[in-house]
């Protein structure tokens, strides 16, 4: 029996990523078909993490991503105002 999955949909969702960097946070809007994440519209609000004697000020932008079948398409666009080791 071939039976589809639920169909989720991501309204203003929030992901909290910590790294050695800090914590990260993305929302955005995205959608879940058949156990695959099939679509998704992030933004990361520009913030300043630190790595030891690592600074990235103001990092902000934008992720997106598409499936199609077998195939993925992921953009990804980022900015600093300032990067300082």
């Amino acid at each position: 029996d071939d039976l589809d999955g639920p169909t989720i949909l991501l309204e203003d969702a929030i992901v909290r990523l910590d790294s050695d960097w800090g914590r990260t946070t993305l929302r955005g809007d995205g959608r879940v078909a058949d156990g695959r994440l099939v679509s998704l519209d992030a933004r990361l609000p520009a913030a300043d993490y630190r790595r030891g004697d690592r600074r990235v000020s103001g990092l902000g932008g934008t992720l997106s991503l598409t499936t199609v079948g077998p195939r993925t398409r992921v953009q990804l666009d980022m900015a600093a105002a300032s990067a300082f080791r």
